[in-house]
């Protein structure tokens, strides 16, 4: 078992701090050396404390203590977390390849994360989707059962229902997500299951605008936009605007439609989302909104121009 003086010796020499400058007012100079030996365990309140002096949360290592290099670890996985959010597959690329170096990456459960990556990499940047669908798999039957509420395995049939969604195979995917909800049900209203919980429900979004369920993605978009509110995340809140402005609009709630399309509009104008917008400009809904009379000429063309 690793021990979190560790951690804070690694981070107090990147920040080229003394042990009597990381202590002053919060415990003796010895009491730091003590931690950093494992000799002494410093209470929650020291270790906030600390944390505070240090400029990062040190309760967030404490799950990679076993590693032979937790802050690397920490590192690699908030970037990959970080570019899966920002559907930026190349960058994942990279940053999986740097991640390699460390031979905690090597071994389970970190392995995962690079099989996730790469996967994610073969689906969603080089279309390999039937075989990336036997791969992925095999390696949910292989793992063991003590990682079945990780988020790592989570991401896993999130990804496996979008491969069978791509892959024409609707049924497939659905019961996947109806597997992948009974999982996550319960974790939604906990913070840091909140990206796999926001991803999974757009991605069944777009299942049920195929089967042009919009009363139940109505609903269901009500629900995510308040959720998304609630938990102050917004990373993903056009999807939301978008299931919403044509839910509302292909159930004569046009006025309604067109202030969320609107939203929409406004949102992928003061952020860049390149990638997301390829995705939508490939849904004849969007199309469809688009070439209509409701939304403004001006509007329609700061749009084209910036993602043209």
């Amino acid at each position: 078992m690793g021990y979190i003086g560790r951690v804070i010796k690694i981070i107090r020499l990147k920040n080229k701090m003394s042990r009597n400058e990381l202590s002053k007012g919060i415990c003796s100079e010895k009491y730091i050396y003590l931690i950093e030996k494992n000799e002494r365990t410093p209470s929650s309140e020291i270790t906030r404390l600390l944390g505070s002096r240090l400029n990062v949360d040190l309760f967030k290592y404490y799950e990679y203590l076993d590693c032979q290099s937790p802050v690397k670890v920490c590192y690699y996985l908030e970037k990959f977390k970080r570019f899966r959010k920002e559907n930026n597959q190349l960058e994942l690329k990279k940053i999986t390849k740097k991640a390699l170096s460390l031979q905690d990456f090597k071994n389970e459960p970190w392995s995962y994360e690079i099989s996730l990556n790469e996967l994610t990499y073969s689906v969603l940047e080089e279309n390999k989707v039937k075989e990336s669908i036997v791969k992925i798999k095999k390696i949910i039957d292989k793992m063991p059962s003590a990682y079945s509420n990780d988020i790592c395995t989570w991401n896993f049939y999130l990804l496996l229902s979008i491969s069978y969604q791509m892959d024409d195979k609707i049924k497939e995917s659905e019961k996947v997500f109806a597997y992948l909800n009974t999982l996550i049900k319960s974790k939604s209203q906990v913070y840091r299951y909140h990206q796999v919980f926001i991803s999974t429900m757009i991605n069944e979004f777009f299942l049920l605008l195929e089967k042009k369920e919009y009363l139940q993605l109505i609903n269901k978009g009500n629900y995510l936009y308040n959720y998304q509110k609630y938990m102050t995340v917004y990373e993903r809140l056009h999807f939301t605007y978008f299931i919403l402005a044509v839910s509302y609009y292909k159930t004569g709630q046009t006025e309604l439609g067109v202030k969320w399309f609107r939203k929409m509009l406004y949102l992928l104008l003061a952020v860049d989302k390149t990638k997301d917008t390829l995705y939508l400009r490939m849904v004849p809904e969007f199309n469809e909104l688009m070439a209509s009379n409701i939304i403004s000429n001006d509007l329609k063309v700061n749009f084209y121009e910036k993602y043209e």
